[in-house]
């Protein structure tokens, strides 16, 4: 809740985070019982962070020109 993202008044980067956290939520359960463990799921990849807003708006994108083909056509 302490992220730039969480506050911002862009939805598609309240969006990212709460995607981000989830996936990364569900990954670091998933390593536990791996040999090289889960990671510290405290510290935000920002890398990451930024590929799962890029597909958030990606798939916007996606769904708006689906929207707007059904409606010329």
């Amino acid at each position: 809740m302490l992220h730039d993202y969480w506050t911002s008044d862009d939805v598609f980067e309240q969006c990212a985070l709460l995607t981000y956290q989830e996936e990364q939520r569900r990954a670091w359960h998933q390593a536990i019982p791996q040999p090289s463990g889960a990671w510290n799921i405290s510290i935000i990849d920002k890398a990451e962070l930024s590929r799962t807003y890029d597909r958030i708006c990606h798939a916007d994108r996606i769904r708006a020109n689906v929207e707007y083909n059904a409606k010329v056509h």
